[in-house]
């Protein structure tokens, strides 16, 4: 049986962790909230991953000459921010690596497959790993990697996605 000053304390702290909650949640969120993006966790730019790190350790795979777009879960965000993006994608020239917070059905990698249909795709699962490694602590978040797998280009927190993407646009000229 608990003792009425074990559950006492419990209480107290508690209602210390709530109200300390209430108040740095917020004001992380609001700190790092992208202007069209979801924070999926508590995230900071200065974990960022360096620019020229290779994407054989950040991605477990060599990516030369590739765009990373890491995406929510969410079936029809991705559709609506692909769909306006469209354009600004296939003019790109690049493959673009689609990671997705869930693993992709193949439903969902036949989607990406024809809403871009001259761009080569493709489409993984958004692990824990990957996520950490890159640091996708907001969706969507767009990455570079050069012509030899080397990190170019981090979306910043204050950049939209379309910007983003011309951002990546001007490297690639």
């Amino acid at each position: 049986m608990i003792s009425n000053t074990a559950l006492s304390l419990c209480a107290i702290a508690l209602i210390g962790l709530m109200s300390v909650a209430r108040v740095v949640v917020p004001a992380v969120q609001r700190t790092y909230n992208p202007p069209d993006g979801m924070v999926i966790w508590v995230g900071s730019p200065e974990r960022d991953p360096r620019l020229g790190e290779h994407s054989k350790r950040l991605l477990g795979r060599d990516a030369p000459d590739t765009i990373v777009i890491c995406m929510s879960d969410c079936g029809p965000c991705i559709q609506d921010r692909l769909l306006s993006q469209r354009e600004a994608l296939s003019a790109l020239g690049r493959r673009v690596l689609f990671a997705v917070a869930t693993r992709p059905s193949a439903s969902d990698v036949a989607f990406f497959e024809r809403a871009l249909p001259e761009v080569d795709t493709q489409v993984v699962e958004l692990t824990d790993s990957i996520a950490s490694s890159l640091n996708a602590y907001f969706v969507p978040r767009v990455y570079f990697f050069d012509e030899r797998g080397r990190l170019a280009f981090i979306q910043p927190t204050a950049l939209a996605f379309a910007d983003a993407l011309r951002e990546v646009a001007h490297l690639v000229e």
